[in-house]
């Protein structure tokens, strides 16, 4: 279902309370669907009704900006939208892996996703993220002594 489609609304402000919270959050990740409205059974797997990996950064983003979801919760709502068959992304199987590496280090979703793409065409990651050239895959950029 698009989500201009939906009837419930995402917040764009900070929830008030816990309620609004969850009730937000159920909207992003499409727990309507879930519950089996029409969207849900009629799901597209048209390359229409799938999300761009920008959104799915974008939508973490935001539960830890605007939510201040810790990140135990951004990796049961991550879960939830890669189980929901509402919920479809361009890429699933790079998305999957760098839900792997999230949940396995402390590395930023957007590092981990940048990293699962190089992973998956065999490519080294040169960062200057001290946090993520710690995973397999990257490596840190040597920075020279300013002397």
């Amino acid at each position: 279902m698009p989500w201009s489609e939906r009837s419930e609304p995402v917040a764009a402000t900070r929830p008030k309370d816990d309620r609004d919270r969850q009730k937000s959050i159920g909207a992003l990740a499409g727990r309507r669907a879930e519950r089996g409205s029409p969207g849900a059974r009629g799901a597209s797997t048209s390359s229409e009704s799938r999300r761009t990996l920008v959104v799915l950064v974008e939508t973490i983003w935001v539960l830890e900006t605007c939510y201040e979801l810790d990140r135990a919760r951004i990796q049961e709502v991550l879960t939830h939208l890669s189980a929901n068959q509402a919920y479809r992304l361009e890429v699933p199987e790079r998305c999957e892996a760098a839900l792997g590496l999230f949940r396995d280090s402390n590395v930023d979703f957007s590092d981990c996703l940048i990293l699962a793409g190089c992973q998956a065409c065999k490519l080294p990651l040169y960062t200057f993220d001290k946090r993520l050239s710690r995973l397999d895959g990257a490596e840190p950029v040597p920075i020279p002594d300013a002397h």
